[in-house]
């Protein structure tokens, strides 16, 4: 049933090839909010007060968040690729950390106009480089960090810009909330819990079923053909191969496994014979040796057959032979079974390999 659902689910998540850029952090180098006619900021021979400017950090992330790795031939050689900022000017760029060694020194960010630019190297999955810029901007404007360039299997590269949660404890998660709702919380996963467990027991069933009936399928076939051939197409052969079909090879292992130990096989019987109404009654009804056979609740004789077959796997594999007509029980309760069947039970294992 879990391999079932690990299939289902791998169906639903589609492997795709990803690269997110991630705005993580943005800080103002200097945060001035009144100008003063004495101070002047100076950056690279301008002064920052007199042209209303503002001088920020902005750190991206540049991560393989897809299911491949991107090798040098996924880039599109004719295109750089790389991000600009709009509503700024990108003055210093550098690598500030990543995961990869290769990728850090491997990246190289290069200004290019209004543009940070990257070389293209190999991208493997879960791989990142986080690349801090120097951005000189507007004051009261907000910087948008703009991605371009293409690579295989990637329509857009996303800029996403992260959110910090408030962390909240496992406990607190547990125990939060008025005391009142605690019981209903129960209520709901217990009900929740049994519905999940009514609705995976049928499924694993059915699924069981359908598998079963197509080994039935396939072992009725092979029946079949080796019912075609002369020398497994005597009425001894018959039954057994009757019982293939119907319960598999492992019938026909325990079958031959029983008949040919006299001492286990008349063991057997003679749990019969201390029985005769309740395994006379089951089996005249045929609800005992038939897997999966319903048997009636109500009927007490029954309900005694199905406890002393269930605790005996050789009674289960008698009653199949007595049905098949392969044993007799004589009167004086010694079973016998002709060695022409035995003989015919080991050709048909042979035979069905």
């Amino acid at each position: 049933m879990i391999t079932l659902l690990t299939i289902g689910y791998s169906a639903m998540v589609q492997k795709r090839t990803e690269v997110t850029m991630t705005v993580v952090g943005e800080a103002n180098v200097l945060d001035v909010h009144s100008p003063r006619r004495d101070l002047q900021l100076i950056f690279r021979g301008e002064d920052l007060q007199q042209t209303n400017s503002n001088l920020r950090i902005v750190a991206v992330r540049v991560e393989n968040t897809g299911h491949f790795d991107i090798l040098q031939g996924h880039y599109d050689q004719r295109e750089p690729w790389g991000f600009r900022v709009e509503g700024g000017r990108i003055v210093e760029a550098r690598v500030a950390t990543a995961n990869s060694a290769y990728l850090a020194r491997a990246l190289n960010p290069v200004i290019r106009g209004d543009a940070l630019v990257f070389d293209k190297p190999i991208l493997e999955r879960g791989k990142y480089v986080v690349v801090e810029s120097t951005i000189v901007h507007t004051k009261g404007s907000s910087p948008r960090v703009k991605s371009f360039g293409k690579i295989a299997g990637v329509d857009e590269i996303p800029v996403e810009v992260a959110t910090e949660s408030p962390k909240v404890s496992r406990w607190r998660l547990i125990y939060e909330g008025p005391l009142w709702v605690h019981p209903i919380r129960a209520v709901i996963y217990t009900i929740a819990f049994f519905l999940a467990l009514s609705l995976v027991g049928p499924l694993g069933i059915a699924v069981a079923d359908v598998a079963e009936k197509k080994r039935r399928k396939g072992r009725q076939r092979l029946a079949d053909s080796l019912g075609a051939r002369s020398d497994l197409s005597s009425p001894l052969h018959e039954p057994w191969l009757k019982l293939y079909v119907d319960r598999g090879r492992d019938a026909l292992l325990k079958s031959l496994s029983l008949v040919s130990d006299t001492n286990r096989l008349n063991a057997t019987v003679r749990i019969v014979n201390a029985h005769p109404t309740v395994w006379n009654r089951a089996l005249t009804e045929s609800h005992l040796p038939t897997r999966g056979a319903k048997l009636p609740a109500d009927d007490l004789a029954v309900r005694q057959a199905r406890h002393i077959v269930s605790h005996s796997p050789d009674l289960r594999v008698l009653g199949a032979l007595l049905q098949l007509g392969v044993i007799r029980i004589p009167d004086d309760g010694m079973a016998e079974v002709p060695q022409e069947a035995i003989r015919a039970l080991r050709e048909v294992i042979g035979a069905v390999g």
